[in-house]
């Protein structure tokens, strides 16, 4: 298991599942995630690929399979993450017209969306 997964697995403080189409879960991203290494010296925020990496670890627990990411669709970062902050993920899922599996998330932090995130995935 990788050092990010470790630290996300350490860092879930709460989950909810409502329902076979929905979920939501809280976690505490502090100083010591890896993912804000060397983004930025002195002055550390969270890198957009890493709010991809915590919705994909949230639809891995919620549907209880391995996840590949196909494709990213809508990746809007609304605003900076820094050490230390609880963030809520509310993450959907629905199914194309093609069959592909769509993931639909929104990353808040204090009611406030930071990130909203689409993308298309396969389960392995």
């Amino acid at each position: 298991m990788s050092d990010v997964r470790k630290y996300l697995d350490s860092a879930i403080r709460s989950m909810d599942i409502s329902g076979a189409d929905s979920c939501s879960a809280g976690f505490l991203i502090g100083a010591e995630f890896p993912g804000f290494d060397g983004h930025f010296e002195g002055n550390p925020v969270l890198p957009g690929v890493c709010y991809i990496q915590l919705v994909l670890f949230l639809a891995e627990k919620w549907l209880g399979v391995d996840i590949l990411l196909k494709e990213v669709l809508v990746g809007k970062f609304l605003a900076v993450v820094v050490p230390d902050t609880e963030l809520t993920i509310v993450c959907r899922q629905k199914l194309s017209k093609d069959g592909d599996l769509l993931i639909k998330a929104v990353i808040n932090s204090a009611e406030k969306a930071v990130a909203k995130i689409d993308m298309k995935v396969e389960m392995i």
